[in-house]
């Protein structure tokens, strides 16, 4: 009996697995034909991978392709949301109509993009790739790409999220985005102070109040590369060479 139970379970986990993959293979298809970034929760229903295939034998053009993936996103009461020409937002039923809906709607909103905009200032596309990727690492690069130290509870939503920048963002463009995708996975963010910012469940946000201290001129600071372990042997220290953005994957 128990033999079998593992084994029902691990079929199951498995097609799952099969299910997401799909999904994936699917989005990210739809996000490389249209030139935009995905926004969107890492759990969707499962997409049929078949809609690729005719896809690969239609000849008729990438407006047809598009529409195809548009028409199975539909079918499976999956949301289209054009954002600003850079993304598309890709919403579960009746999210719009949710207490999520509000939260998103306070999310900043970046500058408008001048023609000046030089190519250094520019996110390259592609250095933001999460494949289902476990929220807790999505955070910590939300972090580094924040240069803030980040207040947490221990437990996070355990479900994965997906973000990758199809096309060069500025830092307004994708600090917008990974906030959108952080609450479509079901956390929201609260800046504290010019060196913190508090992640925590949609669910907490509201009572989230920001009480960080403001440092007084001249005051000492402990350099973060220097970290302080805890534990057998707590008193030494180790060195940690500072994160640099190149490429952010999971």
């Amino acid at each position: 009996m128990a033999v079998a139970w593992v084994a029902a379970r691990a079929w199951a986990q498995e097609d799952i697995g099969r299910s997401l993959m799909s999904t994936e293979k699917v989005l990210d298809t739809y996000s490389e034909l249209t030139g935009r970034t995905l926004l969107r929760p890492g759990l969707l229903p499962p997409l049929s991978e078949s809609i690729l295939s005719e896809i690969s034998t239609n000849t008729s053009g990438r407006s047809n392709a598009v529409a195809s993936i548009e028409r199975e996103l539909k079918e499976n009461d999956l949301e289209i949301v054009p954002d600003r020409g850079l993304f598309v937002w890709v919403l579960p039923p009746g999210l719009r109509r949710s207490p999520v809906a509000p939260i998103l709607a306070r999310i900043k909103r970046p500058a408008p993009r001048t023609n000046n905009v030089a190519a250094g200032e520019l996110i390259p596309a592609g250095t933001i790739d999460f494949r289902q990727a476990p929220l807790d690492r999505v955070v910590g690069i939300y972090a580094a790409f924040r240069n803030r130290t980040v207040l947490r509870p221990s437990l996070l939503p355990s479900w994965p999220a997906s973000f990758y920048n199809r096309t060069a963002l500025t830092r307004d463009e994708l600090l917008y985005a990974f906030n959108v995708v952080l609450v479509l996975n079901g956390v929201g963010t609260v800046d504290d102070g010019e060196k913190f910012t508090e992640v925590v469940p949609l669910k907490r946000l509201a009572g989230i109040q920001p009480r960080a201290p403001i440092p007084e001129p001249g005051a000492k600071l402990i350099d973060p590369v220097q970290t302080l372990r805890t534990g057998p042997g707590a008193g030494s220290t180790e060195t940690e060479l500072p994160l640099t953005v190149d490429r952010l994957t999971r």
